[in-house]
């Protein structure tokens, strides 16, 4: 429902007080038909038409004294409105609505839907005295018309000179070549318009802006002074637009009023966001005509991707602008605006920024993959600082630690991963690892190094942490080193089996559909996990069952970090740690060849590398790391890891666990195979003891009791002792 003006307020207001004065018992159209006409804009309307409203004021006055069907109550009341003047205010309210005006309904808006209510004695009263409110709301919107300025035509759909006044912008900093380029382009006689395309958050609205500063400082060559910089609002363009013509004649005004006195650059701000609109082909057309008029330089700013969907509308259009291609600025212009803007958000927040603090944000902003220098690092800038306003500390100055959260949270990574001081877990990560992975101290080595390398800075920064291919023997370790390195790294994990993609059209799965099939923009499964936890290990577990068409999807992630999905979205893997489990060649493992040790087994266990994965795969890959088989001696420390994990579990449910020597000589003795690795022995633990504990726990003697000593006997048997502690 519209707003109602204070006049139609006021009248309704009147209406009400009248029917009560005469004790009716509703307010009747002729009660509203009565109060309208006193307000001020009716009787200025109807005394522009000739029309005497004293005259009108008593032929009412008769008509509700005399004439009202109403019966008269015997006290004052509190009348209700009838059907018929919610019905007539609903239809002006409606009619209002559609016309798309933001102004509030009026009184001449109900006398409008009264004289179409035909059945009404109100119409019939006014049609009597000749009264017709249709054409005096079209001679009071002739007069609104013509009393607006004419040099305000375009005024309500750009921003011009606003945007060059003095001062309203900072300096720019490190787009000299851009701004050279863009003059010599609104210098030409012919194709004098420009497009700026550069990716989200680089700097092209400021570059935009720093032309107009030019404009505002008196700066431009001759050949441009005292021109307008306005910035086109479509929208605003669009809006109340109902019949076809409508929107070129507002463009034309809008033209008209740009240039009646000099010539103009007109900014269009995400003009492929105009171009793939519903109003694409009218907009199109309205550029036309920009482009062809002599005092108009048209300064377009848009995406790489946004200008290639929007190509298909201007394919003939794009020729007349010349295309500047703004990139990221470097770290040390990125500063600079930092600096620039230091004073502004000082202000805002309250706090203080130190030099190292900005330095500290551009150099970590590194790890925000989703945006572009200077953007970023302004963004972070901004954030911490109202962090540090946030926690009320007496001293104004923003922390590093305040720095490193905000980014930690843009980049969805670990706050360790950003902090300086984040090496600590890193320095003991082999040592920990080797608690819990056992006989595999080279590959686990290997996968450290790389992930120091990362944290040092020394490493490729186009390329993943690591990219390792864990070949081996089953049950003996590989899957659970990715799994211990994302914990103890406090990194995500994300596995895929890799059995699952076995077939040609599995590729889909990854990435996503193809437009035109089924899930086509709901995105791949492998780009939207790194996507949403970019900072991750990513585990695909058995490679060697993955279609061929994979491992060429995989090539592109190992050499560039990078990955694009069938969307057309680019998808950054430049913090994950790949790692890749095989069993290729698994068999070979199991190969002596008399007189020589078991580093012979690694040997052959390659040659099944080779044969399983192309050249061009292995090549580049890290390393490929062969996994060790595991001796008794690996395996009873994988039974005292296994039983201490199960005393924990039992902790938590307030029951102490203790084991002797004993029993685990009887699981290496029962629960070792050498080919098979430690997946016998977790599963003879199963099927010995936790189903036992099981049983006890829910129906037998754990439940009074809450000590356990598990034995072995004699006679090669396990023993549970229940105790109360």
């Amino acid at each position: 429902m519209a707003k109602f003006s204070k006049d139609l307020t006021h009248a309704i207001g009147a209406a009400a007080d009248r029917a009560s004065a005469d004790k009716a018992e509703f307010i009747s159209l002729e009660y509203l038909l009565w109060a309208l006409i006193q307000e001020p804009e009716v009787k200025d309307a109807l005394r522009k038409e000739g029309l005497r409203e004293r005259r009108l004021e008593a032929g009412l006055d008769r008509f509700l004294r005399d004439q009202t069907g109403f019966n008269r109550l015997g006290e004052k009341t509190d009348p209700r409105p009838t059907i018929g003047v919610e019905r007539v205010i609903n239809r002006a309210a409606d009619t209002l609505v559609k016309s798309n005006s933001l102004r509030p309904l009026n009184c001449l808006d109900v006398l409008v839907a009264i004289e179409e209510d035909e059945d009404s004695d109100a119409a019939f009263f006014l049609k009597q005295f000749g009264i017709r409110p249709s054409e005096l709301t079209q001679t009071d919107d002739r007069e609104i018309s013509q009393e607006q300025p004419e040099d305000e035509g375009g005024a309500v759909y750009a921003r011009c000179d606003i945007w060059a006044a003095n001062d309203a912008f900072d300096p720019l900093v490190g787009r000299q070549e851009e701004i050279d380029r863009l003059i010599l382009a609104f210098s030409r006689k012919i194709k004098s318009s420009a497009l700026i395309v550069g990716e989200r958050g680089v700097g092209k609205t400021t570059l935009a802006q720093g032309i107009a500063r030019l404009i505002a400082q008196d700066l431009m060559p001759d050949r441009l002074k005292g021109m307008k910089f306005c910035a086109l609002n479509f929208s605003a363009l669009k809006s109340g637009c109902l019949f076809y013509g409508d929107l070129t004649k507002r463009f034309r005004d809008f033209i008209d009023s740009v240039t009646r006195d000099s010539s103009a650059i007109v900014f269009l701000d995400d003009m492929h966001k105009i171009l793939n609109g519903s109003s694409a082909d009218e907009f199109a057309d309205l550029l036309a005509m920009m482009l062809a008029h002599p005092k108009i330089h048209v300064l377009g700013a848009s995406t790489h991707r946004g200008l290639r969907t929007a190509e298909k509308n201007i394919s003939s259009l794009i020729s007349y602008f010349q295309k500047i291609d703004l990139r990221e600025l470097s770290a040390e212009d990125s500063l600079k605006i930092l600096s620039q803007k230091r004073k502004y958000f000082e202000s805002f927040h309250h706090v203080k920024y130190s030099d190292e603090i900005l330095s500290k944000i551009v150099k970590l902003s590194e790890y925000v993959s989703n945006g572009k220098l200077p953007d970023k690092a302004v963004d972070i800038m901004d954030e911490a600082g109202a962090i540090h306003y946030l926690s009320k500390s007496a001293d104004p100055l923003v922390t590093t630690d305040e720095v490193e959260r905000v980014i930690a949270k843009l980049a969805r990574i670990p706050e360790q991963k950003v902090s300086e001081s984040g090496g600590e877990p890193l320095r003991n990560l082999s040592d920990n690892l080797k608690k819990v992975i056992f006989g595999q101290d080279h590959a686990i080595d290997a996968v450290v190094n790389a992930i120091k390398l990362s944290k040092s800075g020394l490493a490729d920064k186009e390329k993943l942490i690591g990219s390792f291919l864990l070949a081996g023997p089953t049950g003996v370790g590989k899957t659970e080193l990715a799994k211990q390195v994302a914990k103890q790294m406090g990194m995500e994990f994300i596995r895929f089996d890799m059995s699952e993609y076995s077939e040609e059209y599995s590729v889909s799965k990854l990435l996503g559909s193809a437009p035109g099939y089924v899930g086509y923009q709901e995105g791949g499964r492998l780009t939207e996990a790194v996507s949403r936890t970019p900072h991750a290990v990513l585990l695909l577990d058995e490679i060697e069952k993955a279609h061929p068409a994979i491992y060429n999807v995989l090539l592109q992630v190992m050499d560039y970090g990078m990955l694009t999905d069938s969307s057309g979205k680019t998808v950054d893997f430049r913090n994950i740690l790949l790692l890749m489990t095989t069993n290729a060649g698994a068999a070979d493992y199991e190969k002596r060849t008399i007189g020589f040790d078991s580093t012979q087994g690694a040997v052959n266990g390659a040659r099944g590398i080779s044969a399983a994965f192309a050249p061009e795969f292995r090549n580049r890959l890290d390393e490929v790391l062969h996994f060790n088989r595991l001796g008794r001696e690996q395996v009873a420390l994988v039974a005292d890891k296994l039983l201490k994990e199960l005393s924990r579990q039992l902790a938590e449910k307030n029951i102490s666990m203790t084991y002797t020597e004993a029993l685990k000589a009887h699981l290496i003795a029962h629960g070792f195979d050498p080919l098979l690795g430690a997946r016998p022995m977790i599963s003879y633990i199963q099927r010995s003891i936790k189903r036992e504990l099981a049983n006890e726990m829910l129906f037998g003697r754990l439940q009074k009791k809450n000590s356990v000593t598990i034995d072995a006997d004699e006679k090669d048997q396990i023993r549970f002792v229940y105790e109360h502690e």
